[in-house]
C-alpha cells in the first residue's frame, strides 16, 4: 500500500525527462518505454534538444535522448595556447631574474649592479 503524495503519471514522466540532463554525463542516453499515444517527444526536444524514435510497435514506441557534449570551440584552443605562452613567458621572465641577480651579485668579480652601471653611464657623459 503506498502513502505517498499522489502525482499523475503524466507529471512523473515530465520530471524524469526534465531532470534527466541533469542526471547524465555527456554523451549519455535516456531510453523510454511508452504507448504509442503518450507525447513524449516534445518534451525530449524541450529538455534535451534532441530526440528520436528507435522502435514503433504500434501500440509502444521506444524513444531516446541523448544530453550533447559540449561544444569544443576553436576559442577554447585558443585560450589553453594563450595559458602555455603565459607561463612560458613567465619562466623566461624568472630566468632572466635569475640571470640578472647572479651577475649582479655583490662579490662577484667584474659584476657590476645595476646602479652601478647607471653611475658609470652617468660619469662616462660627463
Amino acid at each position: 500500500m503506498h502513502f505517498g503524495v499522489h502525482e499523475s503519471r503524466a507529471s512523473v514522466l515530465d520530471k524524469l525527462i526534465r531532470e534527466a540532463p541533469g542526471n547524465l554525463a555527456p554523451g549519455g542516453e535516456l531510453r523510454l518505454v511508452v504507448q504509442r499515444r503518450i507525447p513524449v517527444m516534445e518534451a525530449l526536444q524541450s529538455s534535451f534538444g534532441n530526440g528520436r524514435v528507435v522502435v514503433d510497435d504500434g501500440r509502444f514506441t521506444v524513444v531516446s535522448a541523448t544530453k550533447t557534449r559540449p561544444p569544443r570551440h576553436a576559442m577554447s584552443r585558443f585560450v589553453r595556447l594563450a595559458d602555455i605562452i603565459g607561463k612560458m613567458t613567465l619562466a623566461a621572465l624568472s630566468l632572466a631574474g635569475i640571470a640578472a641577480a647572479l651577475f649582479s651579485c655583490p662579490g662577484r668579480s667584474g659584476a657590476m649592479s645595476r646602479s652601478q652601471s647607471s653611475l658609470h653611464s652617468v660619469a662616462a657623459f660627463e
